[in-house]
């Protein structure tokens, strides 16, 4: 039997992601055609959040290269949204973020665009070819895998040195 989630929410933990959570991750990504994580690279930041020692949602960054991040995988379960989890998420992503890059980029579905703005994302109005091949991929990726008019969206986190 489920516990009520007004019940569970109060007793959520957020960290950063092991291993050993990454079945549950990518399983969950599968779900929605986000490409798997992994953090065998070094270049993936994980954060998850817990109730009662279950995840129950996740996010993370993405390092394309030259001072640039990009935030994603974004997932929360059902019955846990509506209760600040993928706030909170971003949240510690950008924090995260904002200490290591010059530049943060994030890919939202279209339903989602105003809640990344809420964040201070901006419209990108460059052009794609302009940015860091790994990014471009991701944005490509993004528009034919997920079937949805992607738009993409920069911050800018702190000035060049």
């Amino acid at each position: 039997m489920l516990t009520p989630v007004e019940n569970l929410v109060p007793k959520l933990i957020y960290r950063k992601a092991t291993e050993k959570d990454l079945i549950w991750i990518n399983e969950r990504y599968e779900t929605v055609n986000f490409k798997p994580s992994s953090l065998d690279a070094g270049d993936e930041e994980i954060w998850i959040s817990e109730s009662m020692g279950r995840p129950v949602g996740v996010g993370r960054l993405v390092d394309m290269g030259s001072g640039t991040v990009e935030m994603g995988g974004m997932y929360v379960l059902d019955r846990f949204r509506g209760h600040g989890i993928a706030r909170k998420l971003v949240d510690l992503l950008m924090d995260s973020a904002r200490a290591r890059f010059e530049t943060i980029y994030c890919i939202p579905v279209n339903h989602l665009v105003d809640f990344y703005k809420g964040f201070g994302f901006e419209l990108y109005s460059g052009k794609v070819e302009h940015l860091a091949p790994k990014l471009q991929e991701k944005y490509h990726f993004c528009e034919t895998k997920l079937k949805v008019k992607q738009l993409l969206w920069l911050k800018v986190l702190r000035q060049s040195d």
